[in-house]
């Protein structure tokens, strides 16, 4: 019986161990920044939550051809479903602690002033289960 016991205590704790990671569910979001038809390198995306008491702002960068994919603060490739605010900023990296604050530096060359801030971008993107999430950007 004690066999029996510790069997299926031992089972109880390895199926813990494999659960589902918590969180929300992520869908695939990709797309590309231009600017008059060509790509633009090192420009930061980031989605940030029209109702930022629910959602995670999640961010993405692009590579040489102004193509980019979201990432979550962990890593993941993705975001949740639901509305985001599109705000953009010069930048060779990605930086959480920034995200949606005005940025630094010379962005004025690259990004317009209205994109530069949650309170005035051009652009909510609603990420959704049931298509491909493609942000197309082309000012």
């Amino acid at each position: 019986m004690a066999r029996v016991t510790l069997g299926l205590l031992l089972g109880v704790m390895l199926v813990g161990c494999n659960a589902a990671p918590s969180g929300p569910e992520l869908y695939p979001v990709k797309g590309y920044v231009k600017k008059g038809g060509a790509g633009l390198k090192e420009v930061s995306i980031a989605l940030i939550p029209v109702d930022a008491a629910t959602g995670v702002t999640v961010m993405g960068a692009t590579n040489d051809q102004g193509e980019f994919e979201i990432v979550t603060p962990q890593g993941k490739k993705g975001a949740p479903a639901g509305s985001y605010k599109v705000v953009l900023s010069v930048d060779a990296k990605m930086d959480y602690s920034n995200a949606g604050r005005r940025p630094t530096g010379k962005t004025e060359d690259k990004i317009p002033q209205g994109w530069r801030s949650p309170e005035t971008t051009p652009m909510v993107f609603e990420v959704k289960s049931t298509v491909d999430n493609l942000v197309q950007i082309d000012f």
